[in-house]
């Protein structure tokens, strides 16, 4: 009865760790999937992504690492950001720190992504939206859909 026990439970743990990897492979599915369809639809690998940061009460919040866990989060499009980029965000956010006062920047690449970069108060915000053929009104109306959907209950200035 003990074996038989036994034998039950290795069975049931078997089908347990078979359940577990097929979540994780149906993510990573999902998510190589997404970047297919975004490089059909001549889409970029980054999309729209950002980062924010309250000094006041050290809030953050960032798509740059949205994966459901650690482990996948490194196989997601957002973990991969271009060393331009982050030179940029962080000559950015030094400007910041050296004025007085809300602002905000409106930077185009090199290679043709927008960085957006807000100051109220003691909050920054941070947004890169790799949309090659967009000009600034475009680029305005997303970080005005993007305050909206995503940060909604956070005061920016306009």
């Amino acid at each position: 009865e003990r074996e038989r026990y036994v034998l039950h439970l290795r069975t049931t743990c078997i089908h347990l760790d078979a359940i577990t990897v097929s979540r994780e492979l149906r993510h990573v599915d999902a998510i190589i999937s997404e970047q297919s369809k975004q490089k059909a639809a001549g889409g970029s690998d980054m999309g729209c992504r950002f980062v924010y940061f309250n000094h006041m009460n050290l809030a953050q919040k960032s798509s740059f690492t949205n994966g459901p866990s650690r482990r996948t989060a490194l196989l997601t499009p957002a973990a991969q950001v271009p060393p331009e980029i982050l030179r940029h965000i962080s000559d950015l956010h030094a400007d910041f720190e050296r004025t007085e006062g809300d602002c905000e920047t409106y930077v185009k690449t090199s290679s043709d992504c927008w960085i957006v970069a807000r100051k109220s108060e003691q909050r920054e915000l941070f947004v890169v939206i790799n949309q090659k053929s967009a000009n600034l009104i475009d680029i305005n109306d997303e970080m005005k859909k993007l305050s909206s959907q995503v940060f909604g209950n956070i005061f920016f200035v306009d």
